[in-house]
């Protein structure tokens, strides 16, 4: 399943920002598709890769460069592909064309960064787009497609809290159509699952580095200025002074608790704090929730064998899962009408 919870959150990320899928059945150009998941695939895989540079500077005299020469060559090819998509739709937005079949033409992300571009020229350069580009997609495909692939495996262990989440969605729902985004305020339940994901594994374990714009006082420690400061939400998360119970699945735990509320006095923290929280927060949460309900609502889900899922986690900066989940499952009965009109 692992393979598909990307390709779901790359399609969903490239729908938004270039009006394209590069997954499926739809996939216009094959070519582009091809390059640009395997650039995604090696960008990956290189993101937590340990560089022997950073540890051993010398070897840089006899010519060894290792990850960094792999990463740079993954820069360029990247950034030929992204400058692809922005000449693109500027030759559309300068045709007033768009794609055969579409009624109206959608508004993407780079439609809007080319438009404000109009006004602010010096400073929506193609650079400029090219990295807020990188940056969504950096930030809202693995984290996103992570936490799906744990939650599926921690209800797959957990099989009462699967039975609960679907008995909410019936009742709430209904099985005549597939839940939307209005539905949300009505299941609890489901966001209590998903908050337990992150609090359990966080798609950043270690939040991003942040760094002290002033000489301060922490957790009784000095800290000089522009020191890099880590934070383990990971260990925050698991804390038994903070949490009861702090290794087990127990979405329980999150009922009641008021609507996203940020923090939860600080011993929550999967996107961050404050200021510098992750901004996609409201999306992050409605891209995983929509896909793990309708997921809960259409299927029934049971583990390949009577062994429970593996948890154990793998190398990477969004702690993906070390075996790739695997799954059997079938459409509900009831679910299979609504299905065949998708």
């Amino acid at each position: 399943m692992k393979q598909k919870f990307s390709e779901l959150a790359l399609n969903n990320m490239m729908q938004m920002i270039a009006g394209k899928r590069y997954y499926g059945e739809r996939v216009v150009d094959l070519e582009e598709a091809k390059r640009f998941r395997e650039n995604m695939r090696g960008s990956l895989a290189v993101s937590g890769m340990p560089n022997l540079l950073d540890f051993l500077p010398v070897v840089r005299w006899i010519g060894l460069k290792g990850v960094e020469k792999r990463m740079i060559g993954l820069a360029k090819r990247r950034d030929v592909l992204l400058q692809g998509l922005i000449d693109e739709h500027t030759k559309k937005k300068m045709d007033g064309t768009f794609e055969i079949g579409e009624e109206k033409k959608k508004t993407t992300l780079i439609d809007v960064l080319l438009s404000l571009r109009e006004t602010e020229p010096e400073y929506y350069t193609d650079d400029i787009i090219k990295g807020l580009i990188m940056i969504m997609v950096g930030a809202g495909t693995e984290t996103s497609s992570v936490t799906l692939e744990w939650a599926m495996s921690l209800l797959l262990n957990n099989p009462e809290a699967l039975k609960k989440a679907k008995a909410e969605l019936d009742v709430q729902v209904g099985k005549n159509r597939l839940l939307d985004e209005s539905d949300f305020d009505k299941l609890p339940y489901l966001h209590s699952i998903i908050n337990e994901t992150l609090r359990l594994y966080p798609a950043t374990p270690l939040l991003l580095p942040h760094d002290s714009s002033e000489e301060c006082t922490l957790g009784g420690l000095h800290v000089p200025r522009g020191t890099m400061l880590l934070v383990n939400a990971w260990a925050i998360h698991r804390d038994p002074e903070l949490w009861p119970d702090p290794t087990s699945f127990k979405p329980e735990r999150f009922e009641g608790v008021e609507k996203d509320k940020e923090g939860l006095d600080f011993k929550f923290l999967p996107f961050g704090y404050g200021r510098r929280s992750c901004p996609g927060m409201g999306m992050a949460k409605k891209v995983v929730g929509l896909a793990l309900g309708a997921l809960i609502q259409c299927f029934e889900w049971e583990r390949v064998g009577e062994e429970k899922v593996d948890m154990m986690d793998g190398a990477g900066l969004t702690m993906p899962k070390a075996q790739p989940l695997e799954a059997r499952y079938r459409p509900y009965a009831d679910m299979v009408e609504v299905l065949s009109r998708l």
